[in-house]
């Protein structure tokens, strides 16, 4: 019976040893240094170029967060998003299981730059990745601040930009469904 006390105390003593590195360990990384990394599976996933031109922090505990600032997705020339700051938490089960479920996110200042092409459609420069397609990424409770959205239409040379947008997005994958209120 006291091999057993003492094996219930070491596996507490490990578990409680786990947790203080979960709390400890990832503000002492250098997260900026994962930068390229970080803009090659974002481009990846959304099928286009995305830059992070801000700083860049991660947690794992009490709950899985990221943090990035001044995001740019697509060329640089004519992106279609710049993002001031975002802040996403996660489902920690499912990071585990490979799974990207962002729970809540936060995006400060987003502009989004959208074209109508001269045949009428809507230029969509993103092809989301297979992981959109598959479930093993999705989006909901995206909490939006200070939005704008420039629509820029070809056929008559006119642009037309809204401002101030305060809302709530919900992206279940790639082919929706989609919820935008606000």
């Amino acid at each position: 019976m006291a091999v057993f006390n003492r094996l219930y105390i070491v596996v507490g003593i490990l578990a409680i040893l786990v947790l203080m590195a979960g709390f400890l360990v990832p503000p002492l990384v250098e997260w900026n240094s994962y930068r390229a990394r970080l803009e090659e599976m974002a481009g990846a996933n959304l099928g286009t170029e995305v830059a992070i031109g801000g700083e860049i922090d991660f947690r794992i505990l009490p709950r899985p967060r990221v943090s990035l600032e001044k995001i740019v997705v697509g060329p640089a020339s004519s992106p279609l998003i710049r993002i001031e700051s975002l802040v996403a938490d996660f489902s920690l089960m499912d990071f585990l299981r490979d799974r990207l479920n962002v729970t809540s996110m936060s995006l400060q200042s987003p502009v989004v730059n959208l074209e109508i092409e001269r045949t009428g459609r809507f230029s969509f420069p993103l092809e989301p990745g297979e992981n959109f397609g598959n479930g093993r990424i999705s989006l909901s409770g995206i909490n939006i601040s200070d939005g704008i959205v420039s629509l820029k239409d070809q056929r008559n040379s006119r642009s037309v930009q809204l401002g101030s947008f305060d809302g709530e997005l919900d992206i279940s994958g790639a082919g929706g469904p989609f919820r935008l209120q606000g």
